[in-house]
């Protein structure tokens, strides 16, 4: 299994004056990858990573800042900047990439645009020249089936997968309390990286696996040893210190595997 940490879980000690280069070296020597919350990394943060980290970490995979709208140029910058990075996947939402859907929500009610599909099949291309995996987070099965359906009829599954968001579909227990269960078995041959944390089954409250009401050995059940390969990032709210919290849910997911 790999384990990896976003830089999310630091948000609030960064805001308060951490250093971007303490936060580095606190992960470089955990052991853990890393996945970097684009919206929090500045032109000098990503110098000082470059110049000092590059190929310090044993997976680097990074999230688009776009995780509740959509702007082209923001998306095309990014995904050239996975490349600088070292990155190889790049999660993006599904208003990233132009749905009118966030990945919290079970439904789609709206019609499909074929337009959309041309700017999606754009951005795959665009990221299979900088050799990086888009990884399509959550949001309504309907919109991932039709967005699947269209990469595959265009044989474009290399370049895009999906990333399942385990604590957002999990607000969806108290009306569907299979939809995590579905959903990951929907998308496993799919699936290329897991967002991983805890709630109550109805807010978004990124848990440490064990806190709230997931049924983690269900999961692991159905990913399996087949998808061993998939990295697991740790998303971690409200964390004093996310490295110990990181260290406790690699303990209980291993535990429980």
């Amino acid at each position: 299994m790999h384990f990896s940490v976003s830089t999310w879980n630091w948000a609030a000690l960064l805001k308060e004056g951490l250093s971007y280069q303490s936060m580095l070296d606190e992960i470089k020597k955990s052991g853990f990858g890393i996945e970097f919350w684009l919206a929090t990394m500045s032109k000098t943060d990503i110098q000082v990573y470059e110049e000092r980290y590059k190929g310090s970490f044993a997976h680097v995979s990074c999230h688009t800042s776009l995780a509740n709208t959509y702007k082209d140029e923001i998306l095309k910058s990014e995904i050239a900047l996975c490349k600088r990075l070292g990155a190889s996947l790049m999660v993006v939402h599904p208003c990233s990439i132009g749905f009118d859907a966030h990945t919290w929500d079970a439904h789609y009610a709206k019609g499909f645009d074929s337009k959309k599909f041309e700017q999606i099949e754009h951005y795959i291309e665009l990221a299979e020249r900088h050799q990086v995996l888009l990884a399509l987070e959550n949001g309504p099965i309907e919109v991932l089936e039709q967005v699947m359906n269209y990469v595959e009829s265009k044989h474009l599954g290399s370049y895009m997968g999906i990333c399942i968001d385990t604590g957002h579909a999990s607000m969806h227990m108290n009306e569907d309390a299979e939809y995590l269960f579905n959903l990951l078995r929907r998308f496993l041959s799919n699936l290329v990286q897991l967002h991983i944390h805890d709630n109550f089954g109805n807010a978004d409250d990124h848990l440490v696996p064990g806190e709230g009401v997931i049924d983690w050995t269900k999961v692991l059940d159905i990913i399996g040893q087949g998808q061993e390969d998939v990295p697991f990032v740790f998303e971690l709210k409200g964390q004093r210190n996310p490295l110990q919290s990181a260290f406790s849910a690699k303990r209980f997911i291993e535990n429980h595997a």
